[in-house]
């Protein structure tokens, strides 16, 4: 071996059997929870310069969010340019002045996870100077809860926003609406058009004068 240069490690084997879609379950051949908290993550669905990290048994992004399994394409697409979707199937029942002539935000969030704590107690802080800009702000919890524990937290944070919630098939929902990640902000124009959708809080200022002044 030359010093300073690394070993090699070659091994030979001879392939005796190959067993086409294995149950991994039953043979017990991955188990997610052996990968240690730090571990670099790619997903096939992403282009490759997106990086994501493995802690405790969930990927996340750079900000910290949970990102989930890909949408699944035969039901998802992406929804800008598209008419927002009803709300009433999220618990939210806004009336027709409540809602017109208005900007929605939609924020998707899990009270259980930092990112989307900080996400939902910055927007409702932000309550009032958003609806003086003709932003009606709605929010979802989009992981199972239980109603009480939701009722709690909602108002120990003397929350101001509308509360609803994904009551069933949560995964079909959040696929059906695009989201890949907790908190997920959309954002529509004032005919509830999709404008933007999956930006960071940070930008969303931006995303409102963008829109207005696309206006003119």
């Amino acid at each position: 071996m030359d010093e300073g240069k690394p070993a090699e490690d070659i091994t030979i084997a001879d392939i005796t059997n190959i067993i086409l879609n294995p149950d991994h379950d039953a043979l017990k051949s991955f188990t997610p929870y052996d990968i240690p908290n730090g571990a670099i993550v790619r997903i096939t669905s992403f282009p490759p310069k997106f990086q994501f990290v493995w802690k405790d048994g969930k990927v996340l992004d750079k900000q910290g969010r949970e990102v989930g399994p890909p949408p699944n394409k035969a039901q998802s697409q992406p929804l800008v340019s598209k008419a927002l979707p009803d709300l009433e199937g999220l618990g939210i029942n806004l009336e027709p002045n409540e809602a017109r002539n208005k900007v929605i935000l939609v924020c998707f969030f899990d009270m259980n996870q930092r990112p989307s704590r900080n996400c939902v107690e910055s927007l409702n802080s932000k309550a009032e100077m958003l609806a003086g800009k003709g932003v009606r702000v709605i929010l979802v919890h989009a992981a199972a809860v239980d109603d009480a524990k939701l009722g709690v937290w909602v108002k120990k944070r003397s929350m101001v926003l509308p509360v609803g919630r994904i009551r069933e098939n949560v995964d079909q929902v959040r696929d059906a609406w695009g989201v890949r990640s907790l908190p997920w902000l959309i954002l529509t124009d004032r005919n509830h058009v999709v404008t933007a959708e999956g930006f960071g809080l940070e930008e969303l200022d931006d995303r409102i004068k963008e829109r207005e002044n696309a206006k003119r």
